[in-house]
Formats: C-alpha cells, sequence, structure tokens
C-alpha cells in the first residue's frame, strides 16, 4: 500500500492478470532458457507478500504439498500411472501451489484457486532442463544413488589393485631366473636349508661334467654364492710310470730322489703315453693329469661364477730334495691354475711339502747356494724367513699384491699367514700356517737335507709339543685379533688351513693345547666362524666340533686332493654357500675315474680323463639342513645293517676313498668324525660307546 508502483502490478487490471497467466502457462509447457528462468526466479523474489492472510496461506499450501507428497509416495504403480494421465508430474512429488493462486487470494479468489494444482515446471530428470533444482526428497534420492555409485567404483577400483598387486607377488615369488638372485625367492620354512640343485648325472659313461648353473637358475644369485676348493695337487716334476716305487709311493727315477734335476717342463708335459700317461695310483700325479684336469675343470665350471678358488697347501710331489726343483714346482702349479681361473680370486695355504725341508718351518741355510735364486723372490729385504721363497710365488701369480696387501704380506713373512677378503669385503678368508701347530712339525732340517727327503733323514724328528712356545708366530694373538674385528664390523670369518685337526690313524693331527685354544675362540664366536676347510689327507671326511654342553657347533671339512698317492682318485669340490650367512649351504663333490682311464683302449695320443659328478652332500647322506648338528643326525642313523642307513654309511666310507675301493671300518670312520678327543676316540673304536652307535666293533668288522 505504501508503494503506488507496486498496487497495480498487485491488484491490476484483467489484461495485466491475463498476461501473466499467459506467460505461466507457455513456461511450464515449454523450456525457457537458463538466463530467462533465473529473471523469472528474481521477479517473483522481488514481490513482497504484505498480508499476514496471504502468508499463512501459503505456509498452509506448502504443507499441503509435503503431506500430498507423503501420501503419493505410498501409492502403488498403478495409482501413480493415474496421476500421471491426470497431467502431474509423477517423477517429481512436488506440487507447488501456482503464482496464480496467490494474486488470485489478493483479489478475493482465495476460495476457488487455493487448492488447485498446477503441474510442476520441472521437467523428468535427466531432460535438457535438468539443471533446476530438484525437490528435497529427489535430491536425497539421487545424493543416495550417486554415494552407492561412487561407493562400487571405489570398491571395484580396490579389488582391482588388489588383485593386481597379488599377481606381481605371484611372480616375482615364482621367478624364472633372470635377475640376481631374483631367481628364487620361493617361501621355505623357517630354518629350513634350501632345496638341494637337481643332481648331476653319476652315469660314468658321461663324457663331462654338466654345469650346475643350469641347475640353480632359479635360485637367489645374490643369496648364494659358489667357490671351487682344490688339494693336495702334488704335481710330480719327474713322473716315469715304469719306476713306481711302492716304499715311497713314488712314480720317479731312483736317481731324482736326491740332488736337484732340471724340470724341462714343456718336455715333461709332451712325454705322456702308455696305459698310466695320466697317472696311477700310489703315486703323485704327473704334468698331463694336472695342467687337462684343470683345464677341463674351468671349461666345465666357466658357467658358474666363482667367488674364489681355495688352495689348501701341498702343491708339489712328496720327497723333492732340491730346493730349486720345489720352487720350480710349486711355481708350475701356481702359473696352471692362474690360468685356467683367471679372473677369480685364489688364496692359498701353506702345505707340509711347499717347505724346505718338509715339515720344517727353519729359515734355509745362508751358505746354501740352492737358496740364492729363491730368496732372490723375495718383495722385501727384510724376509728372510722360511716363507721367503712362496711370498714371492704369492706376489708372482697375483694371489697377494705388493701395493694393497702390506699387513698381509707382513704376516706371511713372519709367520706364513694372511687375511684376505671376498664376496665384497663381507667375508674374511684367514689362511693358516697349520704346520706351526702339527704334530708332523720337525725339530731341525737334517744336515744333509740337499740330499736325502727330509722325511727319511736321520737328524730329524718332531719337535715336542711340550718344548713349543704357546703362540709360534704369533698367529693365535694375530688370529684372535682378526675375528674380534670381523664382529666388530659384521664381517664373516672362514679359516683355511692344511693340516686339519681331530685324529687321523690314531694319532691326534695337532698338538693338544693348539686345538684347545681354537675350541675356545669357536665358542665365543660361533655365529662369526662359518666354515672351517683342511685338506691334507687327500680323502674326503669330516670332523665335527663339540661344545662344552655336548652339542655341536661346527664341521671341519676334510677335502680330497687331485694326487692319487693314497690309492684314491682325484677329486674336487665345488661349494655353494649363503651369502648373507656365509655358512655352506651344500656341495658337489667331482672326481676322475683312474681306473676306468687304465682299462680304456689305447689312442695315440691318449684321451684325457673326463671329471664325472660323484655326489651332493644333502641328497647323499640325506641331510636335513647342512650344519653340524645335521651331519651329527646324519651319522647316529649309519649302520652297517640293511635299508638306507646301511647304504649312507657304505657311501661314506667308499666316499672316503673316493670311489676307490679300499680297506676301512665304518665305525673307526664315524668315531673320527664324532669324536676329536684322542682317549675318547680310542673308547669309541673299542667298545662302540658313542651316543647314537650301538653295534659293537667286533660286529661292524665282520659284517664289513
Amino acid at each position: 500500500a505504501d508503494d503506488e508502483q507496486l498496487r497495480p502490478r498487485r491488484c491490476g487490471g484483467e489484461e495485466q492478470r491475463a498476461g501473466y497467466a499467459v506467460r505461466h502457462q507457455a513456461a511450464a509447457q515449454q523450456v525457457d532458457p537458463p538466463h530467462a528462468r533465473r529473471a523469472s526466479r528474481r521477479e517473483h523474489t522481488r514481490r513482497p507478500v504484505e498480508s499476514d492472510l496471504a502468508a499463512a496461506l501459503v505456509t498452509q499450501a506448502a504443507e499441503d504439498g509435503r503431506r500430498r507428497r507423503r501420501m503419493q509416495a505410498r501409492t502403488d504403480v498403478a495409482a501413480a500411472d493415474r496421476t500421471s494421465e491426470s497431467g502431474l508430474d509423477t517423477d517429481s512429488s512436488s506440487l507447488r501451489l501456482a503464482p496464480r493462486a496467490v494474486i488470485a487470494v489478493m483479489s478475493g479468489e482465495r476460495a476457488s484457486l487455493v487448492s488447485q494444482p498446477v503441474p510442476s515446471r520441472r521437467p523428468p530428470y535427466g531432460s535438457p532442463d535438468d539443471n533446476q533444482q530438484p525437490s528435497v526428497d529427489e535430491d536425497d534420492r539421487y545424493v543416495r544413488l550417486h554415494r552407492r555409485t561412487a561407493y562400487c567404483l571405489v570398491g571395484y577400483a580396490l579389488l582391482a589393485s588388489i588383485l593386481a598387486l597379488a599377481l606381481l607377488l605371484a611372480l616375482l615369488l615364482s621367478g624364472t631366473g633372470t635377475g640376481t638372485d631374483g631367481a628364487d625367492r620361493r617361501q621355505r620354512p623357517w630354518g629350513s636349508a634350501p632345496p638341494p640343485p637337481p643332481a648331476m648325472p653319476t652315469d660314468p659313461s658321461s663324457p663331462a661334467l654338466h654345469s650346475p648353473r643350469a641347475a640353480r637358475r632359479s635360485w637367489n644369485k645374490t643369496r648364494l654364492g659358489h667357490f671351487l676348493l682344490l688339494t693336495d695337487i702334488h704335481l710330480e716334476p719327474h713322473y716315469d710310470a715304469g719306476a713306481f716305487d711302492s716304499q715311497l709311493g713314488v712314480c720317479r727315477p731312483a736317481e731324482r730322489l736326491s740332488g736337484c734335476w732340471p724340470t724341462d717342463w714343456e718336455s715333461v708335459n709332451s712325454s705322456a703315453s702308455g696305459s698310466f700317461a695320466y697317472g696311477r695310483y700310489m703315486c703323485d700325479p704327473p704334468l698331463s693329469l694336472v695342467s687337462t684336469s684343470l683345464r677341463s675343470l674351468a671349461v666345465s665350471l666357466a658357467a658358474l661364477p666363482l667367488d674364489v678358488v681355495l688352495l689348501t697347501g701341498d702343491m708339489a710331489a712328496h720327497f723333492i730334495a732340491c730346493p730349486r726343483t720345489l720352487h720350480s714346482t710349486i711355481n708350475h702349479t701356481l702359473s696352471l691354475v692362474a690360468a685356467a681361473f683367471p679372473s677369480t680370486p685364489l688364496v692359498f695355504s701353506i702345505g707340509n711339502t711347499d717347505l724346505f725341508p718338509t715339515n720344517s718351518l727353519s729359515p734355509p741355510p745362508l751358505d746354501s747356494a740352492d737358496f740364492s735364486t729363491v730368496r732372490s723372490t723375495g718383495p722385501r729385504a727384510g724376509c728372510d724367513t722360511a716363507f721367503s721363497a712362496l711370498l714371492g710365488l704369492l706376489l708372482l701369480h697375483g694371489v697377494l699384491d705388493e701395493r694393497a696387501d702390506d699387513d698381509s704380506i707382513a704376516t706371511f713373512c713372519r709367520g706364513g699367514y694372511y687375511s684376505a677378503r671376498v664376496n665384497a669385503g663381507r667375508i674374511r678368508i684367514l689362511s693358516l700356517n697349520t704346520i706351526a701347530w702339527s704334530q708332523q712339525l720337525l725339530e731341525t732340517p737334517p744336515p744333509n737335507h740337499s740330499q736325502l727327503p727330509s722325511n727319511l733323514a736321520p737328524a730329524s724328528r718332531p719337535v715336542a709339543c711340550e718344548a713349543r712356545q704357546d703362540d709360534p708366530f704369533g698367529q693365535f694373538e694375530w688370529l684372535e685379533a682378526e675375528v674380534r674385528l670381523a664382529a666388530e664390523h659384521g664381517q664373516h670369518v672362514w679359516l683355511v688351513g692344511h693340516i686339519p685337526p681331530g685324529i687321523k690313524a690314531g694319532e691326534e693331527g695337532w698338538c693338544w693345547r693348539y686345538w684347545q685354544r681354537l675350541q675356545r675362540l669357536l665358542r665365543q664366536h660361533e655365529s662369526v666362524i662359518t666354515q672351517l676347510q683342511f685338506g691334507d689327507y687327500s680323502q674326503d671326511m669330516i670332523r665335527l666340533v663339540q661344545h662344552s654342553s655336548g652339542g655341536v657347533s661346527h664341521v671341519v671339512h676334510i677335502n680330497p686332493g687331485l694326487s692319487p698317492r693314497k690309492n684314491v682318485n682325484p677329486a674336487a669340490r665345488v661349494y655353494t654357500y649363503n651369502r648373507s650367512s656365509s655358512a655352506v649351504v651344500d656341495y658337489q663333490q667331482l672326481y676322475i675315474d683312474l681306473t676306468r682311464s687304465h682299462t680304456a683302449p689305447r689312442t695315440e695320443p691318449p684321451q684325457p680323463p673326463a671329471w664325472l659328478f660323484q655326489y651332493s652332500a644333502l641328497a647323499a647322506y640325506g641331510l636335513g639342513e647342512y650344519s653340524a648338528a645335521g651331519w651329527l643326525e646324519a651319522l647316529r642313523r649309519m649302520r652297517w645293517s640293511s635299508g638306507d642307513n646301511g647304504v649312507a654309511l657304505e657311501r661314506y666310507v667308499r666316499g672316503v676313498n673316493v670311489w676307490k675301493a679300499g680297506e676301512g671300518n665304518g665305525l673307526d670312520y664315524l668315531c673320527d668324525a664324532m669324536v676329536m678327543e684322542l682317549e675318547e676316540n680310542r673308547r669309541c673304536k673299542q667298545t662302540g660307546e658313542v651316543e647314537g652307535l650301538e653295534e659293537a666293533r667286533g660286529q661292524q668288522r665282520s659284517e664289513l
């Protein structure tokens, strides 16, 4: 009433009302452009309702609309169809009061227009006019619909991600051997040993050794490493099969058992002929056997990455009476090994026949002309010891580096021991001078050492253990310091030497007090010292290091050698070890069947013998895991009886001689393996009173 300009619009004449009704009807029947609808909404918002009665009527109309919508939601499909036929919008449950009803109320026509429903201007959802706001109930319904759709999409995406991740893990776990160590990630029970690699052919007719690499492609290569162990090569510089001496066990002319004789290695290598061209039992091997076996072994293992080659001593033949000949023989042997494995590090340990005289650690006499050439190869002016000649050879063939191994050179010059690193420095290989601890150490070199074999000289006698120093050459002090450093730096230690501890032929290999001191070190650092590798016996044996509590902690590996002098076949071992723990996982033993070589049809030139696969430790002895405890359990099961246990013990006895028939007693071998103390070992062999061995010695011998 105060705004005179708006009154005609609210209460205008029939013409104005008719025009508005026409426009409203047209807007209800067609879709206006967005800007037209916005303008229309702005026009309606500018129309104030000033009457309380009009406001009450509008409120009542809204309540009626909400009531109708609730009722309509409860009706069945037929009622909805009938409502649709009568002109109502069934997709929208809202019945809105037309603007015309408000105008009619103001003009006095409330009774006839208030209850007239007008079809909703909102078209069905999804039409081109979808941008008009739906009702509250429609909003809730569509929000719920979109929410459910979003939940479904998120669920499907999550499920697809889980399936993709599972597929990726399955591919990784079932690897195909394409990565370094990513080949085999198969899950195993915690603490169980990895499965053994497939065994090589055991058929003696197999012409060559099959490389283990193809069989191990599914193994994790960064987790598993390999190394080759060669020992007791004993190259014979003057081999003559017809000059066999059964007393000394040599195939050498008698006149060359004393004095110095020049060696032309080219002529020696070309002189192989006859049935024993490649060696014979009870003799040290000729150059033909050593050179061809190393070359064929290198070819067979070419696809297998070796981390190191261990040479545990005795490169030269027995009874070499001339230091010049000894020096030349060791030099040629090292050159053959270095040529066969040019890219693999070599670690060398001193053997008793690598010294002159044999088993002697005394410096050579200064007035001997034979040693002038030997000492001249020494790298340091102050190194004038029993090890100076060997030190010069190790530097010559790259076993030691004069520019980088100052500490190792100093310790080797002082006492014949040194330290080397492999596996990116994570493993310390401590090469020991076991001659200083052995029972075979000679007191003084014989005065006529240049004329007779040292062990036949009348002045040669062993040094009594009671008369020796507590720590010869300071080797134990150095050893304990190296082990402590390895423990502090998170490294592991391998102990490598020539003469092993324990019992051999009823006698101790080491002086007992030295073995006790090493045992204490092994118990203090059981997890640090993970391997013990030795040679000397030329036979295949083991020893178990016992705890004070009665258990076992370490396996002492006694490796067979390349020399057939002890009536055995030549052999070599390829070890597989865990790079993380540096412990042995398994080993494969290879051998050359000399019997087959001797009986083969003669050809000119003679055909070199081939390497054959002998056995895998895990498979042959039924080891659940390769450990000291696993070996102890296997030894306890062995019996001279029918069944698998008897087969295992028979295999062990045959393995001692590397598949060469010979004398042996199963109980004696088991006692040597399980008992390293002399008196207990003798009691075991007499009565069989060892845990796990119930049979008496007499029964064992009769069955054997």
